[in-house]
């Protein structure tokens, strides 16, 4: 299951977004142009100003806000979070 695309722009890079949720096997992760990015604790690259998560040249910023909605709404695993 995907969803349709969440369009919008970023809160601190000003830029143009688009987020796709995606259910898939396995553990919570972002996916990016530059490689994927676990929602782990040993992802976080800094928490100056918003929460960074980071693997290899990957980076997801202000990830806290969307963590928050998918625990509320009951997911934990089993979901791509894609961004453009």
């Amino acid at each position: 299951m995907t969803s349709d695309p969440v369009t919008g722009v970023g809160i601190h890079s000003g830029r143009p977004v688009r987020v796709w949720l995606h259910r898939t096997p396995g553990a919570l992760r972002f996916r990016t142009p530059a490689g994927e990015v676990p929602a782990r604790v040993e992802a976080v690259v800094t928490t100056d100003r918003s929460t960074v998560l980071g693997a290899g040249a990957a980076r997801v910023a202000t990830v806290e806000h969307v963590l928050a909605a998918l625990r509320v709404a009951g997911f934990w695993s089993g979901v791509v979070v894609e961004l453009d």
